[in-house]
C-alpha cells in the first residue's frame, strides 16, 4: 500500500486540472524483511519519463535504519476525469473531520494470536496455515484489512489456495474504490502464504520479487475480494506463484506473480535490530544566491573556482559548528545538526543575528544564503530517516 500511495502521488504532480492517474502495473523486488520495530518505513518515488498517456515511476522503500527494503517501477495511465470536475469555489469551506467512537483501525490494540515458529520447523507450511485456516491463529495484517485464508487444496501434488477481503471504504484512497495498491497487498499475500505452504520441515523461504497488473476498479461496497493463488517449484528451489484477484461479481481485477526461494533455515540468520532513538534537529539548507547568473557571467572555469570556495567555506562552519552533511547537489548543501537553532551558530564570527545567514564570500560577489528547519529525526545517521519538517522559515 506504501509503495503504491507513493507511486500515484508523484505521478499527479505532472498532471494538468482535470486529468487523472491509476496505476496499470506496479512491480517490486525484496532486498529484505521489515520486522516490527520502533519508527517509520520511508517511500521514495520520482518520475523516469511523463507523457500524455503515461507516467512512468521509480520507488524505493527504506526501514526506519536508512536501510533499503525494496525497488520498484510502475506505469500509471494518464486519464481524464469524468464526469469534468466544476470549477473551484471562491470560498473553501473547512470541513471538520470526522469523529468516530473508536480510534482508526491501525492505531487500535493489536490482538492477534500468532502460531509459534516452532510449529512451521516442526510440522512444516501446510499444516501451519490450516492452523491459520480453522482460526486458531490470526495475523495483525488479518485483523487489519479482514484478509483471511478461504480455501487451501492440495490434489495430486498440486497446491492451490484462496484468500479473501472485505472491500471497505478503509481501503480507499481518493475515490470510493478500493486503492490498487490494498488490491496488491491481498495479491502479495496470497503470494507469501502460498510460498509459506510448500515450506518443508527445517526450510524457510524469502520473498524477492512480485508484480501486479490492476484491470479494473472495484468499488468499495463491503463485499468480498478473492485471490486464488497456484504454482509450482522450479530448479533452484524457486517458486513462482500465479494470483488471480477477482471482485465480488467474479470479474478479474488484477492478475500478479510471485517469486520467491526456498532456503534452509539454518543458512538464516535474524541480526538484532538497534533501538532508533527519536531526536529534536535541526536542518539547514544553504546556496548561493543567484547562481545561475553568476555561472553565467563568469564562465566555467570561474564559477568551478567559485564553487570550490564556496564549498570549502561550508564544510568549515559545519565542522565547527559539528553539524552533518547529508547531501550536496551543486551550490546547495543539506546539512543536519543533532540540537535545535544551528542557524545563528553556522555564521562567520559566531552569532551575528539575521545578518549573519547571507553574507559575502572573500573576494567574490555572491552571497551564501541559508534556510533552517526544526525536525524529529528517527535514527543517528541522517535526517532522511523518518525526518517531519517543522515550520520552515527563511532567515
Amino acid at each position: 500500500m506504501l509503495a503504491e500511495t507513493a507511486v500515484t502521488g508523484v505521478a499527479m504532480t505532472t498532471l494538468t486540472p482535470g486529468l487523472d492517474v491509476e496505476p496499470v502495473s506496479l512491480a517490486l523486488n525484496y532486498f529484505r524483511p521489515t520486522r516490527p520495530q520502533a519508527g517509520n518505513l520511508l517511500a521514495r518515488a520520482r518520475v523516469v519519463n511523463a507523457s500524455r498517456l503515461y507516467v512512468f515511476v521509480e520507488i524505493e522503500v527504506e526501514d526506519p535504519q536508512g536501510r533499503k527494503v525494496a525497488h520498484g517501477t510502475s506505469h500509471c495511465e494518464v486519464r481524464q476525469v469524468e464526469p469534468s470536475p466544476p470549477p473551484p469555489p471562491s470560498e473553501l469551506r473547512r470541513v471538520d473531520e470526522a469523529a468516530y467512537s473508536t480510534p482508526d483501525p491501525y492505531l487500535r490494540a493489536v490482538r492477534s494470536r500468532l502460531a509459534p515458529p516452532e510449529m512451521l520447523a516442526e510440522q512444516g507450511g501446510l499444516a501451519f496455515l490450516q492452523a491459520y485456516q480453522q482460526g486458531r491463529f490470526l495475523t495483525p495484517f488479518s485483523e487489519l484489512t479482514g484478509c483471511r485464508i478461504e480455501a487451501i487444496d492440495e490434489q495430486q501434488g498440486a497446491v492451490t489456495m484462496a484468500m479473501t477481503m472485505p472491500a471497505t471504504e478503509w481501503l480507499c484512497r481518493f475515490s470510493r474504490c478500493v486503492a490498487p495498491g490494498a488490491i496488491a497487498s491481498l495479491a502479495n499475500c496470497a503470494s507469501l502464504t502460498f510460498g509459506w505452504l510448500l515450506v518443508q520441515p527445517g526450510q524457510s523461504f524469502a520473498g524477492l520479487a512480485h508484480s501486479t497488473s490492476f484491470f479494473r476498479a472495484v468499488p468499495a461496497d463491503g463485499r468480498l475480494l478473492r485471490a486464488e493463488a497456484r504454482g509450482t517449484i522450479r530448479s533452484r528451489g524457486l517458486v513462482i506463484a500465479d494470483i488471480d484477484v477477482y471482485d465480488a461479481d467474479g470479474q478479474l481485477a488484477a492478475a500478479a506473480q510471485g517469486v520467491a526461494q526456498l532456503i534452509d533455515s539454518s543458512k538464516r540468520q535474524k541480526q538484532t535490530v538497534s533501538e532508533v532513538k527519536r531526536i529534536l534537529a535541526t536542518l539547514l539548507f544553504t546556496d548561493i544566491v543567484g547562481s545561475t547568473e553568476h555561472a553565467r557571467r563568469l564562465g566555467d572555469g570561474s564559477w568551478r573556482a567559485v564553487l570550490s570556495q564556496h564549498h570549502n567555506a561550508v564544510r568549515a562552519e559545519i565542522a565547527r559548528c559539528e553539524g552533518t552533511e547529508v547531501d550536496t547537489a551543486g551550490d546547495g548543501f543539506f546539512v543536519r545538526f543533532d540540537f535545535p537553532c544551528a542557524r545563528a551558530r553556522m555564521c562567520p564570527g559566531g552569532s551575528r543575528g539575521r545578518e549573519a545567514s547571507r553574507y559575502r564570500h572573500p573576494g567574490r560577489h555572491t552571497h551564501w544564503r541559508m534556510r533552517a528547519a526544526g525536525a524529529h529525526a528517527d535514527g543517528d545517521g541522517g535526517a532522511r530517516r523518518g525526518a517531519n519538517p517543522g515550520t520552515r522559515r527563511p532567515w
